[in-house]
């Protein structure tokens, strides 16, 4: 995997090494139609969940259900594979841990690509249980390689609803701005705290020796979560993704619950969604160590209802991307943004 000119892992094949298999194309999810598994699935489970650990909750981007999933499993032999975010690369990357205490890295969101490489390379070499947590898009292209090798019965799945990644090359120059002369590789990152509580979760922190030097929050305009929460540099594929709803390769899901039923609540609260009869079985033991209220049938439906994400950006997400390059490069494509989003508001108005 490389990075790509927009900043963004790709593949990179060495074509004198191949052998024209094709098997990367029809395990890719984005190049090769959806395998009937990972589509449209009913949920055998749905709850609304967070955990009983109150200092444990507080740390969790919601209601920590993928946290009591690995409680649930650290008594069976499995190892845990997430992401954490590395200061010294300035990336996120796919991780490896034997106990639930090695694992706390992985809480908390990372709102950049993260590396899959060496870690999927390493469980898939040896012969060990696993849980993997990932993005829709990686576990689904990761549950068809492990039925192309047949040892499904080694992983428990778990994805997240996804916003979208940005391009690694937005975090790179907003990094170099806030910084402000610090050292990029040793400035830790969390881009959902609970500071001010879950509901203005989206809330980034830059800190260095564990000193907090910079903090903003998406309610105040931050301009990293403005961008990506706009989709203003997501990769291409993210735009029209196609496992919303209930499609997924995984077992379980687990997306935040917003709304109006948990408008009051302060702490976090996930949405937690068996998919399979692998995951009913998991979810069943870590709901024990959750508050669980089981969801509704307007629930599950409106879930199903969900659609994939609009077009990138009108105004010229290329030239957003070609700007962060530059000297300043954080501040020019900010500014363009911003002159972009005028010119289309002042285009509808036009029109209308």
């Amino acid at each position: 995997m490389a990075q790509s000119r927009e900043g963004f892992w790709v593949p990179r094949v060495d074509a004198a090494a191949c052998v024209g298999c094709g098997l990367c194309v029809r395990l890719c999810p984005t190049r090769s139609p959806i395998p009937p598994e990972t589509l449209h699935k009913r949920v055998l489970r749905g709850d609304a969940a967070w955990l009983k650990d109150a200092d444990s909750l507080r740390a969790s981007s919601s209601g920590g259900a993928v946290g009591a999933i690995v409680a649930a499993l650290a008594g069976e032999g499995y190892g845990f594979c997430g992401v954490r975010y590395v200061p010294e690369r300035q990336r996120a990357e796919h991780f490896l841990a034997e106990t639930p205490e090695a694992f706390v890295p992985a809480r908390g969101s990372k709102y950049i690509q993260s590396l899959t490489v060496p870690a999927f390379r390493y469980i898939l070499a040896g012969d060990g249980k696993w849980l993997v947590v990932g993005t829709p898009c990686q576990i689904a292209a990761f549950r068809r390689l492990i039925q192309t090798r047949g040892v499904e019965e080694r992983f428990v799945l778990v994805d997240f609803v996804c916003h979208g990644v940005p391009s690694q090359k937005l975090w790179a120059a907003f990094l170099r701005r806030a910084a402000k002369g610090r050292d990029p590789r040793r400035v830790e990152a969390s881009w959902r705290g609970k500071t001010r509580g879950w509901q203005d979760a989206y809330e980034l922190t830059l800190s260095e020796d564990r000193q907090t030097f910079y903090r903003g929050y998406a309610s105040g305009n931050e301009p990293f979560l403005r961008h990506f929460l706009r989709c203003t540099a997501q990769n291409l594929t993210c735009y029209a993704c196609p496992f919303v709803g209930t499609h997924s390769g995984a077992d379980i899901r687990v997306r935040d619950f917003w709304g109006e039923r948990y408008q009051a609540n302060d702490t976090g609260v996930s949405r937690v969604e068996a998919l399979t009869a692998r995951g009913l079985e998991v979810w069943t033991k870590a709901a024990a160590h959750c508050v669980t209220e089981p969801l509704t049938p307007a629930e599950n439906a409106e879930v199903e209802a969900k659609t994939p994400k609009a077009e990138p950006p009108a105004w010229g997400r290329a030239t957003f991307i070609r700007l962060l390059d530059w000297p300043a490069g954080f501040t020019l494509a900010h500014g363009w943004s911003l002159i972009g989003c005028a010119w289309a508001r002042l285009c509808r108005i036009v029109r209308r």
